[in-house]
């Protein structure tokens, strides 16, 4: 992890902002959603680290599900993903620190896929989901995740650069 001074603090409160901004303002149709809610917090893992990744993933994914579902039984279920995510992509990015193109897709495949699997625990504890809602869509929400990860592609490396420069 980077040395911890004032404007990394502040960075990561903006990226975790925006993280909760973009996860309220998203276009949901049935299961599928289509966000910019991954770019903030893609780019704090990529820059800080697995530590930070999986606490902005975390923080980020509590607040907007409080914000959108209130507290409930499966609360922490559905932030684990983002969590494990952010991790992984943390990791990934220290390893392969050029190699956005596959950090960025896979995490972002790898994220629908937990979230999948979170609707689909989230269904058998609460019950409000049959399998066919789950995992019906389930080529749709890959197909989307790859579209949102060349957005990602494109735009993430423009922002760090620009980040990096300040």
């Amino acid at each position: 992890m980077k040395k911890i001074n004032n404007k990394t603090i502040s960075l990561v409160a903006i990226l975790l902002s925006l993280f909760i901004i973009f996860g309220t303002f998203s276009i949901l149709f049935f299961n599928i959603k289509i966000t910019l809610q991954n770019l903030p917090f893609f780019i704090s893992a990529i820059l800080f680290g697995p530590v930070i990744g999986a606490l902005v993933g975390a923080i980020g994914m509590f607040i907007s599900q409080l914000l959108t579902f209130g507290l409930s039984a499966t609360t922490i279920i559905w932030i684990m993903p983002h969590t494990l995510v952010g991790i992984l992509l943390g990791f990934l990015s220290k390893i392969n620190k050029e190699k956005y193109i596959f950090n960025i897709l896979i995490s972002s495949i790898i994220l629908t896929l937990l979230n999948t699997l979170a609707m689909y625990l989230d269904s058998k504890i609460m019950g409000y989901y049959s399998v066919a809602y789950v995992f019906g869509s389930l080529l749709q929400r890959i197909l989307i995740s790859i579209f949102m990860s060349i957005c990602y592609i494109i735009l993430i490396p423009k922002i760090i650069n620009h980040i990096k420069k300040s």
